[in-house]
């Protein structure tokens, strides 16, 4: 079951970790992720197409080895800038809102996805299908460092995907 509690931490964790680009650095973010399902007891793999742009690969294996679901977040943020009321990195709660840098692109979605993960460990869950988890970097940049090597080297092979990413919340 979602813990509620748990996912709003672990929110306000990844957004105190800096990750914006440009400049581009992911290395910090990924490390969190990665170890956060090596305690899961995921199988992970970490992938750097060029210094510091850290992508986390991560399997839960299913009944059906042949069928595949991957789930997509990004690690990196846009530039904070200079406009905040709050800090960017402290992901303050307000309201019963929470403002920081990445709350709705693409940390709040990388937290749903690492707790709905927790939960299907948790609750001795066993999918039909494969579910390939993969946090990337360089989306703010385009994905030329993330996502597209990632797919056109084949290291992901999904039958399907559900990419996590907000828009203008139309």
């Amino acid at each position: 079951m979602i813990n509620k509690t748990r996912l709003i931490r672990l929110t306000q964790k990844l957004i105190s970790i800096n990750s914006e680009n440009p400049p581009g650095d992911e290395s910090r973010i990924a490390v969190f992720v990665k170890n956060y399902l090596d305690e899961l007891g995921l199988k992970t793999k970490v992938y750097e197409f060029q210094k510091k742009r850290l992508n986390v690969v991560a399997a839960l294996e299913g009944r059906d080895k042949k069928h595949s679901l991957l789930i997509t977040p990004h690690l990196d943020t846009v530039p904070a800038g200079k406009s905040w009321h709050y800090n960017p990195f402290r992901a303050e709660i307000r309201g019963g809102k929470m403002y920081g840098l990445g709350t709705t692109d693409c940390k709040g979605n990388l937290a749903l996805a690492l707790e709905a993960i927790n939960s299907i460990v948790e609750d001795g869950i066993t999918l039909a299908y494969n579910l390939i988890f993969a946090a990337t970097a360089d989306e703010e940049s385009g994905s030329d460092l993330g996502l597209i090597p990632l797919l056109e080297k084949k290291i992901l092979t999904p039958d399907a995907a559900i990419v996590l990413d907000s828009d203008d919340l139309d």
